[in-house]
């Protein structure tokens, strides 16, 4: 259960990267 856990954890912080990126993308334009 914890490495299920993890992972999610994971999976969002990459999420969460891609959105920065995303909104700093659009910020410079």
């Amino acid at each position: 259960a914890a490495k299920d856990v993890d992972r999610a954890r994971q999976r969002l912080d990459d999420h969460y990267r891609g959105i920065q990126q995303v909104i700093a993308k659009n910020r410079i334009t």
